[in-house]
């Protein structure tokens, strides 16, 4: 049987890695993208044994550059699962509305991806679990440390173990955090930053980073977020793909100065992510990590953000 159903999604920035869990940490934030999708199997203009898409709108971040075809993420991701489902039939219409900057390291397409499967999930009135959207979505993503916080929300650990995607989130977060996020204006491209990371590391550089994700984690149960200073350092990936950012270790420095508990790249960067307890000094901290991009000819915005604890949302519409 045949239906016609719109749904809107509102899906949170994410910021991956936190430094030293790189591919396994991952915290939502405040900043948010939305996706309105109706899914019709009932118009004669719907071919069969096709998902087709009827027509695509896109507002705000990345609406210029953004594929407006079949090739769209939230698109493709709608179709996987479709399939999943066993619907080989629709139409598909969207409108996105993108908060979350493009190619920036803050989660966009974990967003588009989780965007896409959920507004599936909610027309088909829960058709699937929570675990089966996280698998979905990280297959599609290639890792899941932005997936995973960007559905259930919060402070989140992945971890992969039999082809499978677990996670725990830290519900028992103590302090009131904030997340400064400071966004130079230059793309980079998780494909280039990743193409800079060698393919073996010395032991003593594994060991460092277990030790530190150890530290981000007892800071965020325990609320000690003293820890952070330490814990969010990194020798896995930073000091390789810091030689793509002009002026990294100087807006990090910046950062330290004016007062942030912790500092690191979000996600695969371009942009820093700072985390203070304090909405004040996060506003301080993003005027210095600008100041110290302008020294290096980058312009650059921030953003101080709290954390969402609740992932994406769902309205009928």
């Amino acid at each position: 049987m045949g239906f016609k159903r719109a749904v809107r999604v509102t899906i949170p920035a994410t910021s991956g890695n936190l430094g030293s869990g790189f591919d396994c940490l991952g915290m939502a934030v405040g900043l948010y993208n939305t996706v309105d999708v109706e899914i019709d199997t009932l118009s004669p203009s719907v071919k069969k044994g096709g998902v087709v898409l009827k027509n695509i709108h896109i507002l705000g971040e990345g609406c210029e550059s953004i594929s407006k075809t079949q090739d769209n993420v939230v698109f493709t991701a709608i179709k996987v699962a479709l399939k999943k489902a066993g619907i080989h039939s629709a139409g598909v219409s969207l409108k996105l509305v993108n908060n979350i900057p493009v190619t920036r390291g803050l989660g966009s397409s974990a967003a588009a991806r989780v965007g896409g499967i959920t507004a599936v999930n909610a027309v088909l009135n829960d058709r699937f679990t929570t675990e089966d959207i996280i698998n979905m979505a990280s297959k599609l993503e290639g890792h899941p440390d932005n997936v995973v916080p960007a559905i259930v929300g919060g402070v989140c650990l992945s971890y992969i173990e039999d082809k499978k995607i677990g996670y725990i989130k830290f519900d028992k977060i103590k302090s009131k955090i904030y997340a400064i996020t400071c966004i130079p204006g230059f793309e980079l491209t998780t494909k280039k930053a990743r193409a800079v990371l060698p393919k073996n590391i010395p032991m003593r550089n594994a060991v460092y980073n277990c030790a530190r994700v150890g530290m981000v984690t007892t800071a965020f149960i325990t609320g000690n977020l003293r820890l952070l200073d330490f814990g969010m350092r990194d020798k896995l990936h930073q000091p390789y793909r810091s030689k793509l950012i002009p002026g990294f270790y100087k807006v990090y420095a910046a950062a330290k100065r004016a007062g942030a508990m912790g500092v690191a790249l979000s996600g695969a960067g371009p942009t820093m992510l700072a985390v203070t307890e304090s909405k004040k000094t996060g506003s301080i901290i993003g005027e210095r990590m600008v100041s110290a991009w302008k020294k290096y000819n980058v312009l650059a915005s921030y953003k101080v953000l709290e954390i969402d604890d609740t992932g994406y949302r769902v309205e009928k519409v």
